[in-house]
């Protein structure tokens, strides 16, 4: 745990707040404990509980053990304060969950075999305290013992960047010369140069400036921004010396400066690069983009996030498109046209097919001989076994359409179901739900002799 993190040991004894929880004759104490890590580092766990972390940054609060009924996290903002935390004081009944509401807490779940919240960004800067809270509970939830562990994190706004910088949004940046008309510009570390013909006039540049969520300055003389750009006019005849402030004060510079008769030529690359919508991401051959996403998805008014070659602008009918901005309906083939610098163009075909979420086919492969049903028809499974076999350790082989994946409820929590290695009791009927991120088809399997 990190060196920051403050056990503090509280045995509360309250009524139910409507968690999910097992059932015990006795309530122990948990052992508590819990990281966090940014999103892109949870397999690889490099990084475990940074101390400071950005703005926007997609992070992931996981516990370090797993001897509790309920996991709970309260970020320190956006309302998940623990110190206002609301605790009903009368039964409720025990299948609703209501723990991720506000401040009743950000709940975590058993997902890849650890207990972790949902994706948590935090909005503003400045220093919070984290409480994790592991909390088991007594039958009928007349008793709870709890282990509340704290942590401060400080956020920062270190996205200070004339241009897009890695992974930001490009929609929120914008650096467009409007005058001298056709002025090209090269962009060289912190040197940004503005190239025009010779019979131009300096004196009187023009330039749509955006940088993010940044203050702007030119020569310290404020730009004020607006949705689609604030526009900087000025003389380049010496140079200028441009700021970008992000909020919490980090800054980078930039110098503008001019030079004549001397315009690089236009580039003429013009490619898709990448093409995802929702997370879902397309295959790109040749000029054929294809989106494969679930049936339950509504593509008739999605955001596309999508990458060009440098300079590159692309539309759809004549309508300039943003990446995770400019919202299309692609219940249709689509034509994305890419623009590159020098004029030229692209078609690029972007075809969606919808893709069902079910079970095609279940067996048990730990039994010898293989039991198995290879084509599933509705939603409940009647699957027979040699009699004799044990039932209560059979390990189901479940074959899904893409981008499903599987769980069953047991004691009253959702347990993800690894196809081929997670054994579990077929003595009673077993629920199975496959799902998707948008949506959940659930299977009974009955198990005979």
């Amino acid at each position: 745990m990190n060196k920051f993190m403050k056990k503090i040991l509280i045995i509360i004894t309250l009524a139910c707040v409507g968690m999910f929880y097992s059932c015990k004759d006795k309530v122990e104490i948990p052992s508590g404990g819990f990281a966090w890590f940014d999103e892109g580092d949870i397999l690889q766990k490099s990084n475990p509980s940074p101390t400071t972390v950005n703005v926007g940054q997609a992070l992931l609060f996981v516990s370090t053990a797993n001897d509790a009924d309920v996991y709970t996290v309260w970020p320190g903002e956006l309302g998940y304060d623990y110190t206002k935390r609301l605790l009903n004081d009368t039964l409720l009944d025990d299948t609703v969950n209501v723990v991720n509401k506000k401040n009743q807490g950000l709940a975590l779940s058993l997902r890849s075999g650890e207990f972790r919240s949902q994706s948590y960004k935090y909005t503003k800067i400045g220093e919070n305290t984290i409480y994790f809270v592991s909390r088991n509970i007594t039958d009928g939830g007349r008793e709870y013992k709890e282990v509340v562990d704290s942590a401060k994190i400080t956020v920062i706004d270190t996205v200070a960047a004339l241009f897009v910088p890695s992974g930001e949004d490009a929609g929120t940046y914008r650096f467009l010369p409007l005058a001298p008309a056709g002025a090209e510009y090269e962009v060289d570390g912190s040197i940004v140069t503005l190239f025009v013909s010779h019979s131009d006039d300096l004196s009187a540049v023009s330039i749509v400036i955006k940088a993010g969520r940044c203050t702007v300055t030119v020569d310290q003389g404020t730009v004020n921004e607006t949705a689609s750009g604030a526009r900087w006019t000025g003389s380049l005849e010496t140079n200028r010396t441009i700021t970008v402030t992000s909020a919490s004060g980090y800054t980078n510079t930039y110098t503008l400066t001019a030079e004549k008769g001397t315009a690089p030529i236009p580039s003429s690359e013009k490619e898709m690069l990448s093409f995802s919508v929702n997370g879902y991401t397309a295959e790109i051959s040749g000029t054929a983009v294809n989106l494969e996403v679930p049936t339950a998805l509504d593509i008739t008014d999605v955001k596309p996030v999508f990458t060009l070659s440098d300079n590159a602008e692309v539309s759809v009918g004549g309508v300039t498109q943003t990446s995770n901005s400019t919202s299309v309906d692609l219940s249709a083939i689509l034509t994305y046209t890419v623009k590159a610098a020098d004029g030229s163009t692209v078609d690029y075909t972007v075809t969606t097919t919808t893709v069902d979420t079910k079970m095609t086919a279940f067996a048990f492969s730990n039994l010898n001989p293989v039991v198995k049903i290879d084509n599933i028809v509705g939603n409940v499974i009647n699957i027979t076994v040699f009699p004799g076999t044990d039932i209560t350790t059979l390990i189901p082989s479940i074959t899904m359409t893409k981008f499903a994946q599987a769980s069953y409820t047991n004691g009253g929590q959702d347990v993800d179901i690894e196809s081929g290695v997670t054994e579990i009791d077929f003595s009673a009927p077993v629920e199975i739900s496959v799902y998707t991120d948008v949506d959940t088809v659930k299977y009974t399997v009955n198990v005979g002799f």
